[in-house]
């Protein structure tokens, strides 16, 4: 019961604390990236393995079919978000890439994707899971993630309430595919590597697309 207990509060005390954090300092957001292997070997010690931090060579063409797949069901859900985002908002949606790839894959692994994949699929998903089932583990890991991203785009950047939604309720779509890359592969580098992918390159491919 005191294992549980203890859990619980982690659950509740860690995305609570990153938030707050991350909206006065930037690198804080690196945090996401820490906390859950501070976490594992010192509170649970157990594997950063139990994070889906493994690479198994005979699972290769697995990895790069998940990847493939997650990364095309994420470029549909950014293409249509951005079609409609357009259509209802009437507002014009920077679809350039960015200045710097170089930069910015380093800023997408240390600060973005490489701590979201992390702390929302490798710890969150599967303590979930562990504790309530795997669905639930999926569903509430997606919906955290979207909750993440609606606050602080309501909060940080100043998006209208509409528009934070909707930047919410698309990143809740993509944590689940996030979600089921990694439960499918039990390995966080074909989620990781979408979630990159789509970061550095969605934009500028949505773009194409529409015409834009």
């Amino acid at each position: 019961m005191k294992n549980d207990n203890r859990r619980r509060v982690i659950y509740a005390a860690i995305p609570l604390a990153m938030f707050v954090l991350s909206r006065y300092i930037y690198s804080a957001l690196f945090l996401f990236l820490l906390a859950p292997f501070v976490i594992v070997t010192l509170v649970e010690r157990r594997g950063v393995s139990t994070l889906g931090v493994r690479f198994e060579r005979e699972k290769i063409p697995s990895y790069l079919f998940y990847t493939i797949v997650g990364f095309l069901a994420l470029m549909l859900v950014l293409i249509v978000d951005i079609y409609f985002w357009r259509r209802v908002s009437n507002e014009i949606v920077d679809l350039s890439g960015p200045t710097s790839y170089s930069r910015e894959f380093v800023d997408q692994v240390l600060f973005v994707a490489g701590p979201e994949e992390v702390f929302y699929r490798g710890y969150m998903m599967t303590r979930i899971g562990d504790w309530l089932g795997s669905m639930w583990g999926l569903f509430s890991s997606s919906f955290l993630f979207g909750l993440e991203h609606f606050l602080t785009r309501f909060f940080i950047y100043g998006y209208t309430t509409p528009a934070s939604l909707w930047v919410g309720v698309s990143s809740m779509i993509g944590g689940l595919i996030f979600g089921w890359q990694f439960q499918k592969t039990n390995s966080i580098f074909p989620s990781l590597i979408a979630h990159i992918a789509q970061n550095l390159f969605g934009y500028v491919i949505t773009a194409i697309v529409l015409g834009a």
